[in-house]
Formats: structure tokens, C-alpha cells, sequence
């Protein structure tokens, strides 16, 4: 058991530690405010106290990261942007802020910067987990496939059980026509995160491409059992309609209607 007296002296210290760092910079105060905020889940709070910070101290790199993190998951993407460019301003070697730009430029549809910024955050930091997944899915985007499944290879060679990229390169395969390799990634994907909707769509999809429609209905029906998307109801009306299942497909189709007519409308509050 730990010793109490112990325990007390370190927290003692700890809180030294941290009043020494607020004198040695007063911006430290109010981005420790931003950073417990951010975990609550108080956004806004966070950007503001972010901001009081680099109003304290305008070169507080922290400040800048957490900011951007904050305005992206706000929505503020040109804000965000700006906070990542303007800490790369101070760290212009640090590969997760390189990401971190790309990730906002994939977001804001500027793909051919991502993939630029995603090379850089590569230089940097080679075997990135992350920049080479949002670098194959940025690729795949633009339509650059053989460059997507080669970034998603290298992600899998780090990472042979990662069911994401397993996911991507079975759709990115999938889009070149290589049905046979998408299934044998999809079906892998799928076995590794069975409650991954999107894998057991595209593998309804490529089964059904190969002709084999009732491996097609298998995956498209665990597809719709865990998410109503209406995209997927439609792959599988598509199905039972080859398979000569009338009734079946209008209902599928029917329900797609419904899921459609229920999404927020462009303009609605």
C-alpha cells in the first residue's frame, strides 16, 4: 500500500512545480483552465482560454495545438488551419502538427495539400500510423488508387490487424475492379471489428460484383442491422431484385425513402 506521507510530499510538490511554471510563464495558468476544459468537453470555453494564453504569451506553442484541436472539433476549420500553420511557424519539424494541418485540408477538400502536408508529417515521422491512413484515404478521394492502396501497404505492414486500412484498401481494390482482393481485405476487416458497418456494406457490394448474392444479402443485412444508412438498404433492394425478390426489394427501397426524408434538410434549423 502506498505510503500516505509519501503520497502527500509529491502532491506537494507536484503543485509547487506547477506555480513555479505559471510564474516562470503566466500563460501556463490559463492554458492548464483550456486543457481541463477541452476534457469536459467545453469547447468554446477551451478557445477562449487558449486564446488568454497566447494573449499572455504569443509564441505558447501548446496553445496554438490545443486551439486548432478545439476550433476542428467546433467546426471552425479556417480557424483551426490557421492555429496549426501558425504553430508550425514555431515547430516547423514536428510531424503530428504536420498531420494535424493535413487532417484540417482533408476536411476543408483541399486534398493535394493534405497529401502534401501528409508527405512532410512522413519525412518526419516515417511509419506514422495515422498520416499514412489519411494519406490512402486522401488519395482514394482524388482518385490516385494505385498511390492509395501503396500508402494503405505500408500501413499494413506496420499494422497487419488495422481494420480501417484493411477497409480502405478493400474499397480502393474494390474501385479498380479487383473484387476478389477487396473481399479477401473486407472479410478480414470485418472479422477484426465486426460491428464495422461500412466493411460489411463494401463487402456486400463486392460479393455481390462476383455474382455471389446470397454472401451479398449476409453482409449487406449486418450492415443495416447496425446502422440505417439509407445507401445501404439501397445496395441490398439492388441485390434482392437480381435475386428475383420483388417485395423484398421495394421494401428495402422504401425504407432507404424514409431514412432519406428524415436527414436534415440543407437550410433547416
Amino acid at each position: 500500500m502506498p505510503d500516505p506521507v509519501i503520497q502527500l510530499r509529491l502532491a506537494a510538490a507536484a503543485a509547487v512545480l506547477l506555480a513555479l511554471a505559471a510564474c516562470v510563464n503566466p500563460a501556463e495558468r490559463p492554458y492548464r483552465a483550456a486543457r481541463e476544459a477541452a476534457e469536459r468537453g467545453e469547447l468554446g470555453s477551451a478557445v477562449e482560454q487558449f486564446g488568454e494564453a497566447l494573449a499572455l504569451d504569443p509564441g505558447h506553442l501548446p496553445s496554438y495545438r490545443g486551439r486548432g484541436i478545439a476550433r476542428r472539433q467546433l467546426g471552425d476549420l479556417e480557424g483551426a488551419l490557421g492555429d496549426f500553420e501558425r504553430a508550425l511557424e514555431l515547430a516547423p519539424e514536428d510531424a503530428n502538427l504536420h498531420f494535424s494541418r493535413a487532417a484540417t485540408l482533408r476536411l476543408l477538400g483541399r486534398l493535394d495539400e493534405a497529401v502534401a502536408a501528409l508527405d512532410r508529417s512522413l519525412e518526419l515521422g516515417p511509419g506514422f500510423a495515422p498520416a499514412l491512413l489519411h494519406r490512402g484515404q486522401a488519395l482514394s478521394d482524388l482518385g490516385r488508387l494505385d498511390e492509395a492502396v501503396a500508402s494503405f501497404d505500408a500501413l499494413l505492414e506496420l499494422m497487419p490487424a488495422h481494420a480501417e486500412a484493411l477497409f480502405e484498401r478493400g474499397y480502393a481494390l474494390q474501385r479498380q475492379g479487383e473484387s476478389e482482393a477487396a473481399i479477401a481485405d473486407l472479410e478480414l476487416a470485418v472479422e477484426l471489428a465486426p460491428e464495422f458497418d461500412r466493411a460489411h456494406n463494401s463487402l456486400g457490394v463486392a460479393r455481390a460484383r462476383l455474382g455471389d448474392l446470397e454472401g451479398a444479402l449476409a453482409a449487406l443485412g449486418e450492415a443495416v442491422r447496425l446502422a440505417p444508412v439509407p445507401a445501404y438498404y439501397r445496395n441490398r433492394a439492388a441485390v434482392h431484385d437480381r435475386l428475383g425478390q420483388p417485395a423484398e426489394a421495394a421494401a428495402d427501397r422504401r425504407r432507404a425513402d424514409e431514412l432519406t426524408a428524415a436527414l436534415p434538410q440543407p437550410g433547416a434549423r
